[in-house]
């Protein structure tokens, strides 16, 4: 059962009400949304997006199981394309979006991605197979200019020339 990270609060920042419309740029496995979708019942409907189409599939298979399923748009894609996929949906209001980023308990324990050292999985790392670069292919054909640039950089690490 995955527990979404800081729900009351974001429930309180978003204040969701009956029949309002909200995004979830980043659905993952739906922890706040369901939270969202229960307090802007009956009409409300949230739109889910994330770049996983494995867990785009549990949610519908989820979704379909309970009362919420016409509450629930889902699409497969990259927050990055929000606006396309705004407009593709034809979302006219919203009340709020949520961007809740980074990896989540699946990405550790489900993907078969990589993302944990505690696992022998490839080292791929990505949130979507649609994207083409790996971190295998990072790791095995960058120089280490660039990727000490990206330890740096991206993962904060003061001893990024060492690694």
């Amino acid at each position: 059962m995955h527990i979404p990270v800081l729900q009351k609060e974001v429930l309180a920042y978003l204040d969701p009400k009956p029949n309002q419309n909200f995004i979830d740029a980043t659905i993952g496995e739906g922890g706040h949304t369901f939270a969202i979708i229960e307090q802007i019942l009956p009409n409300g409907k949230v739109l889910g997006i994330d770049w996983s189409q494995e867990l785009i599939q549990e949610l519908k298979v989820k979704s379909q199981k309970s009362k919420v399923k016409s509450n629930l748009v889902l699409v497969c894609d990259n927050f990055a394309n929000l606006k396309e996929v705004v407009k593709r949906e034809r979302v006219l209001a919203v009340s709020g979006i949520l961007f809740d980023l980074g990896m989540s308990s699946w990405h550790l324990t489900e993907a078969g991605r990589g993302f944990s050292f505690l696992k022998n999985e490839p080292l791929d790392m990505r949130y979507s197979p649609q994207n083409p670069l790996t971190a295998e292919k990072i790791v095995n054909y960058w120089s280490k200019s660039e990727i000490e640039k990206i330890l740096r950089e991206y993962g904060e690490e003061r001893f990024a020339k060492k690694i």
